[in-house]
């Protein structure tokens, strides 16, 4: 919910999280995939304080952002960045994306401050759980 309602509080999406989080911690077989890390981090981006149990930088530590990609994002070139974004989807659905290039999408995003254009993309990306 909080990636498709701009007027969702913080504070609502944090006891939804908790909620969420406690469910998935006492199941033993669940997994974080790539596409929690998505969340996780695009949560932290705005501002959701996640639990002190979970080791969210070690989830973080093993994917990879391009370098051109990182490099154009710690100039602040928006314009060329989003140039790079567009040839990346390209004619490509947003759904047909594997994990890893939505994971990269989202965090230069989330380093460039673009929210609504990671909403949607998240928003095309990943299935909805309401």
């Amino acid at each position: 919910k909080h990636f498709l309602n701009d007027d969702q509080k913080i504070s609502k999406t944090e006891k939804d999280f908790k909620s969420v989080y406690k469910k998935i911690k006492k199941n033993k077989k669940y997994f974080i995939s790539i596409k929690d890390i998505i969340v996780l981090e695009s949560l932290i981006a705005d501002g959701i304080s996640l639990p002190e149990d979970l080791d969210y930088n070690a989830l973080f530590s093993q994917l990879t952002v391009p370098k051109n990609l990182e490099d154009l994002a710690s100039q602040n070139q928006i314009g060329l960045v989003m140039l790079k974004i567009v040839e990346i989807i390209g004619e490509d659905n947003i759904r047909d994306l594997d994990p890893e290039t939505v994971y990269f999408l989202n965090r230069i995003l989330n380093d460039l401050n673009l929210k609504k254009i990671r909403n949607s993309i998240l928003n095309e990306a990943l299935p909805t759980r309401v």
